[in-house]
């Protein structure tokens, strides 16, 4: 259960006809100055070791940020028979400049001074397949049918059976140190294949 302040009817009403087809009624709640952080919500399927009783965010379910890069959307674009935006993935930061999926090995990611923990791969659902423009599923349900050809996790066993029909795109992060983050900003990044006791896994 979560606090918020209900922004009306009429927006209640157009997200109810546009995300559900008039299914399951829906209600846009905005923060405001009501609701408290709470922590971050523990998988019941799979304990991921990097998140901490001190996470915590809002109305995210357990991660406050996702990280994509630009390489990893243009790889998927490649595959697609009509390009998608980074839109369509919701991600709170785009990296530029790095090899397509190169962010499954980043533990950390600093960016001026602020540092990102790595707390889990961000596994794609049907939300993914719906344009934020027009606000209709894909009727072949792209690009999560495609992403599954390539990017359904195969390791841990456990974490895959779970995830079978949920493909990685992205990256979902914690904060250890705050501050602003600018477009622009370069971003260091720390290994997990040159820091093995940095897994999130």
């Amino acid at each position: 259960n979560v606090k918020g302040v209900d922004c009306g009817d009429e927006v209640a009403d157009m997200l109810t006809r546009v995300v559900s087809q008039g299914k399951t009624k829906l209600r846009l709640l905005y923060r405001g100055d009501v609701v408290k952080n709470r922590p971050a919500r523990r998988f019941d399927y799979y304990d991921f070791p990097k998140i901490r009783n001190s996470d915590t965010l809002y109305y995210a379910e357990n991660c406050a940020y996702m990280i994509g890069t630009e390489s990893s959307l243009e790889d998927l674009n490649s595959r697609l028979s009509e390009p998608i935006t980074m839109s369509q993935f919701r991600a709170n930061i785009v990296v530029r400049g790095s090899a397509p999926s190169d962010e499954d090995d980043w533990a950390y990611v600093k960016i001026g001074r602020v540092v990102f923990r790595k707390v889990k791969p961000c596994q794609r659902c049907l939300l993914t397949t719906v344009d934020p423009v027009k606000g209709e599923r894909h009727p072949k349900m792209e690009p999560l049918t495609t992403l599954r050809t390539f990017r359904s996790l195969k390791e841990p066993a456990k974490l895959a059976k779970a995830w079978a029909t949920s493909p990685l795109f992205g990256i979902n992060m914690a904060i250890d140190v705050t501050g602003p983050v600018a477009v622009g900003d370069k971003v260091l990044v720390a290994r997990t294949s040159k820091n093995p006791a940095l897994t999130v896994f």
